[in-house]
């Protein structure tokens, strides 16, 4: 990776929208250079998918709620059920198996609390779950899905 390839991915964490022509103009390379590069950091899956960033407020799901969820073991097919069973909840936009291997962070975004209990409920019928706390966050400091690639090593 080259410093090239360090301001495309800058420029296309801003906005994915943007055309290859005003990229590359942004960035100082040709149209062609510029189109070969993006495509080239797709193929590699560096850049996995472009998507659109929703207001969680304007759709109706501005609650967040950060979830801790412990197991009962760390594997096995009571583990796995949960997992998928997790993986399949569209109000669990983030799910992290933490440090011990038995415990899970889940990152909720819901209507209200009461869409929140319903989702609590579907979770604690598991078998392998032993303890489940949430915690409701009051305020959004800071919201980014870019990387930071300041510190990505260049290719010499």
């Amino acid at each position: 990776m080259d410093q090239y390839d360090r301001d495309i991915l800058e420029a296309l964490q801003q906005d994915c929208s943007v055309s290859v022509s005003a990229l590359a103009d942004r960035i100082g390379l040709g149209t062609t250079a510029c189109w070969r590069r993006v495509h080239k950091l797709e193929g590699e899956g560096i850049i996995r998918k472009r998507v659109a960033l929703l207001d969680a407020r304007q759709v109706g799901a501005a609650q967040i709620l950060l979830v801790s969820v412990r197991l009962h073991t760390a594997f096995g097919p009571s583990v796995d059920a949960f997992l998928a069973a997790v993986m399949a909840m569209p109000e669990v936009t983030q799910l992290y198996r933490l440090q011990d291997s038995a415990s899970y962070a889940l990152h909720v975004q819901v209507a209200d609390l009461a869409a929140y209990d319903a989702l609590a409920h579907q979770l604690v019928v598991f078998p392998a779950v032993s303890t489940l706390e949430a915690r409701m966050v009051m305020e959004t400091l800071k919201d980014t899905s870019a990387l930071p690639l300041a510190g990505l090593p260049l290719a010499e």
